[in-house]
């Protein structure tokens, strides 16, 4: 074993540490030359005993080569960053062509809809597609008191994730530092609430709500009620099986402290301000009386769309997935933030283009139902990684990760596989459905309605 120390001045710091393993042959107990180089290897075989002595041998060497704050340098380069390269390399021709289908529409299909258009829409009777629904489209969503706290928490997880990644991007994350990744997450997703509480409430009178503390509470829980709420389901038998991944009864009082003194407030301070707000004024005035939805293709219905918009965004992250799965369940550093910055991008543009085409294409069907279906087409992408994670389980974790095997961890693998994907879903729902809020708002203040 090879311990490698920077020297400044007196004191001393270890930088490094090596080992080299050696088989030396040793017929007695005491402990074997280790630097001769000539010793034949001890040879173990499968049907008589033999009597190893097992032996070490410390060095102490002084690299100035490698200095403290860069220790962790040599054991957090990539094995293969040629593999992170032909992520990103796949993920942008998707973009790409993406882009492309998207450009077509906007360019194309838009223009002419619009140019076939009448300049008041007098004749309202000789338009076609998605200028039918004009009068529908901005009607308030089923179930809005809902749909606004979803939003509203998936904005504060999505702010989360941004910073913490930034601050991994800086260097502030590093390994070193204990548990700074979730202590970094969990500060930041308390002080982004009242993002989340304006971003809610917002909409939510927009929508036409009136009880925005209400709306501020749900907002407030949604989140923290699903993570405490699973936390000690799985502390039951975590508990009872006394293992030391256990969640401690001290700490899940520290964070409903936490919430109830620092998130809570915050979100109703943010819902207070964002339901003084003015309500967002659509381009469109809403009819009485809601226009009836034709039978739409098989295509558009709802799971085959939700499994068409999902396809694209898994097939941009796949790649990268695997690693992020292998440094949480088979101890691998994963500190490539770079990487993961650059496919977390390519994603966002994914997600945001698919749901705009998908919502586009229901508005043509007759659809004006969209608010669900933009957040539904944006997080759909969700259900593959979770697919992916049951995948990643039989193939890679079951039999090769030592103490996965029982029923507990098995069990610990797949909740907290499918509170990841429902992370990953609320963050690309709110980019879908805001991608297709904006979408909609700008195409149809284009048409002058009469």
């Amino acid at each position: 074993m090879h311990i490698l120390y920077e020297k400044r001045g007196e004191a001393r710091r270890i930088v490094g540490f090596e080992v080299y393993p050696r088989s030396i042959q040793n017929s007695s107990s005491s402990c074997p030359n280790l630097n001769a180089t000539g010793a034949a290897p001890l040879v173990v075989g499968e049907r008589r005993a033999r009597t190893i002595t097992y032996s070490y041998s410390v060095r102490w060497i002084e690299d100035a080569s490698v200095h403290w704050t860069h220790r962790w340098d040599r054991y957090l380069a990539t094995s293969d960053p040629q593999v992170h390269w032909y992520s990103i390399f796949n993920s942008a021709v998707i973009i790409l062509l993406l882009t492309g289908v998207v450009a077509v529409i906007l360019m194309r299909m838009l223009n002419r809809d619009l140019g076939a258009a009448a300049d008041d829409f007098a004749d309202i009777e000789e338009t076609s597609g998605w200028k039918l629904l004009h009068g529908d489209v901005f009607r308030a969503p089923a179930y809005g008191g809902l749909l606004a706290p979803v939003l509203g928490a998936a904005v504060q997880v999505m702010y989360t994730a941004i910073v913490t990644t930034a601050f991994g991007l800086l260097g502030v994350l590093s390994p070193s530092y204990r548990g700074g990744l979730l202590t970094t997450a969990i500060v930041w997703f308390l002080l982004t609430g009242s993002a989340a509480g304006y971003y809610s409430c917002h909409l939510y009178r927009t929508w036409g709500g009136n009880n925005w503390f209400k709306n501020a509470v749900m907002t407030a829980a949604l989140v923290p009620g699903m993570l405490i709420g699973t936390s000690l389901f799985l502390n039951l038998f975590l508990w009872y099986r006394a293992s030391s991944a256990a969640m401690p009864f001290s700490t899940i009082l520290l964070l409903l402290v936490l919430w109830v003194f620092v998130e809570l407030p915050l979100t109703l301070l943010g819902a207070w301000f964002g339901f003084r707000r003015k309500p967002y004024s659509e381009p469109a005035r809403t009819n009485p009386i809601p226009r009836p939805v034709p039978p739409i293709p098989m295509y558009l219905q709802t799971v085959p769309s939700m499994l068409l918009a999902g396809a694209l965004p898994f097939a941009v992250i796949f790649i990268e997935l695997f690693f992020v799965l292998k440094s949480i369940w088979q101890d691998a550093f994963y500190y490539e933030y770079g990487f993961a910055l650059i496919v977390g991008l390519i994603l966002a543009l994914t997600v945001c283009e698919t749901t705009i085409i998908m919502v586009w294409m229901a508005l043509n069907a007759g659809v004006h139902q969209w608010w669900w279906r933009a957040f539904a087409y944006g997080a759909s992408s969700s259900v593959y990684i979770f697919a992916y994670s049951v995948f990643y389980y039989f193939s890679r974790v079951r039999g090769g990760v030592p103490g996965v095997a029982g029923f507990v961890p098995t069990l610990t693998f797949f909740v907290q596989s499918l509170l990841i994907s429902a992370a990953y879903a609320l963050c690309t729902g709110s980019m879908g459905f805001f991608a297709a809020y904006f979408f909609i708002r700008r195409i149809y203040r284009l048409v002058k309605l009469s």
